[in-house]
C-alpha cells in the first residue's frame, strides 16, 4: 500500500510531466509562428548578416531560423562571451557549439 507521501509525490510527478509535455507543444507552436513572421520581414529578407542566439530552456527555438538563414546564404552570428567581453562570431553547419555559463 502506498503512503500519502508517495501518493502525493506520484501525483506531483505526473502533473509535472503533463505540464512539461503541454509546454513543449505550446513552445513549438509559438516558435513556428514567430519564425514564420520573422522570415516575412523585409529587413530579414534583405539582410546579408543576422545575429541570433542559442536558446535555453523555455526560450523560442530559433535553430530552424538559423538553418533557414544559412540556406539563404546569410552570414549568421552568435554571441560568444570571453571573460567580460561578448563577441559576435560567424557560425555555419560545421560549427561546434559549447554551452557557456550564460
Amino acid at each position: 500500500m502506498l503512503t500519502k507521501t508517495k501518493d502525493k509525490k506520484a501525483l506531483r510527478d505526473e502533473m509535472i510531466e503533463k505540464r512539461e509535455k503541454r509546454f513543449t507543444t505550446l513552445r513549438a507552436m509559438a516558435s513556428d509562428r514567430i519564425l514564420y513572421h520573422i522570415q516575412q520581414w523585409p529587413v530579414f529578407k534583405s539582410a546579408k548578416t543576422v545575429m541570433a542566439y542559442s536558446p535555453i530552456d523555455s526560450e523560442v527555438d530559433i535553430w530552424p531560423l538559423v538553418r533557414y538563414a544559412q540556406k539563404k546564404r546569410k552570414t549568421v552570428l552568435l554571441p560568444v562571451v570571453e571573460g567580460r567581453e561578448m563577441h559576435a562570431v560567424p557560425v555555419d553547419e560545421s560549427t561546434f557549439y559549447r554551452v557557456g555559463k550564460f
